[in-house]
């Protein structure tokens, strides 16, 4: 089998340092996890502020859900839908969602120190919805969001740049019809970091996908959104207990920090 050229061989002498560098990336990688795991115990726990755990944890608890699939060694960002239809208030169907998105530029500046792919996806439709399909059923205001229109651009806080990859999708999750799953593939991505709206639509929709396609997930919650607290809370407790990794966007960059800068056969 044939090496791919993200992953340089290491030669003769060199193998038992790499082997030692395995190891001391393993062990930090396990007490990231463990300051992590204090932090959000009562948080995955469902532990509320009396130190009881609510009923619906006390169930998933006894089937055994809400275990860590933790970080791989190679992630990639996907920002989800964070365009002015959604982020800004003066949009019928938005909401002022401009702290996920400094938390998200935060995350992304943090992110090209490593090399770590970033890739941005929004919706657009033909003004007809003749694209759209019986989505558009569900949600006609989706017609109105076409491209070249202010609903269509991207939210002014973030800061996407011509090496960054956009992606315009017509369904719910980043992964249906699109090239997302074979680019990470291609590019040796084993952990998708998730950003982006709504967190009880989209979000969560291409964690599943994400999951499926067998990626490690993880959410920042600062850096996700939704129209409605509640929804947030629900869709965000629930991708924690079966498909993400749900954390706090210090621990995700404690994270990063420790990371080797990503390497790309097809890059300069």
């Amino acid at each position: 089998m044939t090496r791919n050229a993200a992953y340089p061989r290491a030669g003769k002498r060199g193998r038992a340092a790499e082997r030692s560098e395995v190891y001391r990336r393993a062990a930090e990688r396990k007490e990231i996890y463990r300051h992590v795991g204090a932090r959000d115990e009562a948080y995955r726990n469902g532990e509320q502020g009396n130190g009881k755990v609510s009923e619906k944890d006390a169930v998933y608890r006894r089937a055994g859900l809400g275990g860590r699939a933790g970080f791989g060694r190679r992630p990639a960002i996907v920002v989800i839908d964070f365009q002015n239809a959604f982020t800004s208030a003066q949009s019928a169907s938005g909401a002022d969602m401009s702290a996920a998105c400094k938390a998200t530029r935060t995350l992304t500046d943090a992110a090209r120190l490593k090399n770590i792919p970033v890739i941005y996806t929004r919706v657009g439709y033909k003004s007809n919805g003749a694209d759209l399909g019986v989505w558009g059923e569900k949600c006609p205001s989706l017609k109105t969001i076409q491209p070249g229109t202010w609903a269509y651009e991207w939210d002014h806080h973030l800061d996407v740049r011509p090496e960054d990859v956009e992606i315009e999708k017509h369904g719910p999750s980043a992964f249906f019809g699109t090239h997302l799953a074979p680019m990470l593939n291609a590019m040796h991505i084993d952990t998708v970091i998730l950003c982006g709206c709504t967190v009880g639509g989209c979000v969560y929709a291409t964690s599943l996908d994400s999951c499926s396609y067998g990626f490690r997930t993880i959410v920042p919650k600062e850096c996700v959104a939704d129209r409605n607290q509640d929804v947030y809370d629900m869709f965000l407790w629930n991708m924690d207990q079966k498909y993400a990794d749900v954390m706090r966007l210090d621990d995700v960059l404690a994270v990063i920090g420790r990371l080797e800068p990503l390497e790309f056969a097809f890059r300069t």
